[in-house]
Formats: structure tokens, sequence, C-alpha cells
């Protein structure tokens, strides 16, 4: 992102495609959106049998899975919600990549995590108009543990700058908007 103050380091993996004798235009697309500072432990878990292999052999059609991988650093207020949200752009620029011409009808389905629903909510507000393929293809999303904040009250802002100080210390009021 040319001018942003935050550097990204983020890569859409593919962990698994699993087609067999299908055909590939039958196939569906599963992107993994882990939460923030644990996408380790899912790459680690992806080289083994595990749920994710699962879930994609469970299928009848040509599956791939990929994880969003991404790694950011707070800002100098200690915020972590502008790169955060700044990471969906760089979603649906690595969808597009990963996603041809011929591979845009495919489904794709969302497997988020944590604040790693968050940069898909972003996403998905971005899509509505400028990645019309990655919004027609959207078919399902699953949200665990994702925070679904429907209120502006200052108590709730500052249980999550809680949660965030529990994984980054020195985390200010003013990096939720306090």
């Amino acid at each position: 992102m040319r001018g942003s103050p935050w550097q990204y380091v983020s890569k859409l993996k593919q962990v698994f495609h699993l087609s067999g004798f299908r055909a590939p235009h039958d196939g569906i697309d599963i992107v993994v959106i882990p939460g923030l500072w644990v996408h380790h432990t899912v790459e680690k878990e992806s080289k083994r049998c595990s749920w994710l292999k699962i879930l994609a052999a469970s299928t009848d059609y040509d599956t791939r899975v990929f994880i969003f991988k991404y790694d950011i650093e707070p800002g100098k207020d200690g915020s972590v919600w502008h790169p955060l949200l700044g990471l969906s752009r760089v979603l649906l620029d690595a969808l597009r990549q990963a996603r041809p011409c011929e591979s845009q009808k495919r489904p794709l389905y969302f497997i988020c995590h944590s604040l790693g629903g968050i940069i898909l909510k972003q996403a998905l507000y971005l899509a509505h108009h400028s990645y019309p393929a990655i919004r027609n293809a959207l078919s399902g999303i699953i949200f665990l543990a994702t925070p679904h904040l429907t209120s502006i009250d200052d108590e709730r802002w500052e249980k999550w700058r809680l949660i965030l100080k529990a994984f980054q210390r020195n985390v200010p009021k003013t990096a939720l908007g306090l």
C-alpha cells in the first residue's frame, strides 16, 4: 500500500488442494483468516492431518483451502485497528490473484477467527463496490470468536483495549479511539 505508514507482511497461502477426478469448475475455495498473532499455529497445524484437511476431503468438489497469513505492527500510538483494517484490501488483492477468471465463479467460503473476522468484514465492505467477482462468489462465512460490536459504549471499547493489551504490551487508550 503506497503511502501507508504501516508495513504489512501478508500472504494468501494455499495449504490444500484436493481435486481427485473432479472438474475444476465445480470446485469451491475456502479461506481461513486466523486471529491476530496466531497464524503460526494454523500454519503448523496445516502440515499434519488437521481439521482443514478433513474439511476439504469431506466435500464432493475440487476443494482448495487457503490461509491468509499476516503480521502487523502497531502504529506509533500503539493502535492495531488501522493496520488491521488495511489488511482487508491486501486480502482482496491476494484473492483476486489466487482466483483467475476461470475460477471466479467457484463458491467462496470464509472461516474467520477472532480479529481475522474484522479483516473480512472490512474486506466485504470494500468488495461491495470494488471487487464484484469476490462479492458475487461469496457463499458462506463462519465467524469464530469474532467481535460484532453494535454499540459505541465506551465500556465495551475499554474491554477490547484490555483484550488487545493481553497480547501486546503498552496499548494506549488512543488505540481504540478513546
